[in-house]
Formats: C-alpha cells, sequence, structure tokens
C-alpha cells in the first residue's frame, strides 16, 4: 500500500511543477509584452523630442530663415532648416 501511495505522490509532484512552470511562462509572456509597450511608449516621446516643431520654431528654407530668424539643429524634412523666429 505505501508502494502505491507514493508513487500517487510523486505524480502529483510533478503535475505540480508543471503548473508553476506555465505559471512562469505566461508571467515572463506578460513581463515581455509589458516591456514592449513601455518602451514602444517612450520611444514616440524621444521620437518627438527631436522635432523641429516641438521646439517652438517651423522647418523653413534657410534663406527665409536668415532674415529674422535663428537656426536649431533639429530634424526638418526636404532640405529645409528648423527655425526660431526672433
Amino acid at each position: 500500500m505505501e508502494g502505491l501511495f507514493s508513487k500517487y505522490h510523486n505524480r502529483k509532484k510533478s503535475e505540480m511543477t508543471v503548473g508553476y512552470i506555465i505559471a512562469i511562462i505566461i508571467a515572463l509572456i506578460v513581463l515581455v509584452v509589458v516591456t514592449i509597450i513601455i518602451v514602444n511608449k517612450y520611444g514616440l516621446l524621444a521620437t518627438n523630442a527631436e522635432k523641429c516643431e516641438t521646439k517652438g520654431a517651423e522647418c523653413v528654407d534657410r534663406e527665409s530663415c536668415n532674415d529674422n530668424g535663428k537656426t536649431l539643429i533639429y530634424d526638418c524634412p526636404d532640405e529645409k532648416v528648423c527655425c526660431l523666429w526672433v
């Protein structure tokens, strides 16, 4: 009878171990997904920080900015410069 009980008891421990492994895998997946969401969210903020418009300036032709503006070093499309009007 003892042999039968110990076999059942060992099987129960292995089933609990599989359950713990599954729970750990699910927790890791959730952790990875949350990390990806947070990194993407702050990644967007970092991208916006380099845009000209976020500095109160605008993208214009270089000649236009030379008249009454100060050229800033931020990203602008189409070979334009970031100009802060003074």
